[in-house]
């Protein structure tokens, strides 16, 4: 079993938390289609990097992630009043392409196995005839 260091647990509880007012208490339409895939907070709690990721593959990631970025300020005073911390940690959201770098992998390696498997069968019907 794993032990948890501080960081690791503040990092779990500012993913929930983060989740929860983006999804009920932000009003921009462009924050609804995001979902928290990792939190990392620095050992001291100064700082936390949230990886975003859009639902719906979006191509105007970037501009959201912009005005995310601008909200960081709101999302850390509603931190204030949930979370038991001296002090809540700088917060700086990054778009996570993981996901979509994974998806593309996996098309290429479906791909590949599908022209495999066609190269195989054209190279028996010329070896039948």
């Amino acid at each position: 079993m794993k032990d948890f260091n501080r960081s690791d647990r503040v990092a779990e509880q500012l993913k929930r938390e983060l989740a929860n007012l983006i999804r009920n208490e932000s009003r921009d339409p462009r924050f609804a289609s995001f979902t928290i895939t990792a939190v990392r907070v620095a050992r001291d709690l100064s700082r936390a990097k949230i990886y975003l990721t859009s639902i719906n593959g979006e191509n105007n990631s970037a501009d959201a992630v912009k005005a995310i970025n601008k909200a960081a300020n709101f999302f850390r005073h509603e931190l204030k009043s949930r979370l038991l911390l001296r002090v809540i940690p700088q917060l700086h959201f990054v778009y996570d392409e993981s996901i979509e770098r994974a998806s593309y992998m996996t098309n290429l390696i479906e791909k590949t196995v599908a022209d495999d498997v066609a190269h195989a069968s054209t190279e028996l019907e010329k070896d039948d005839k």
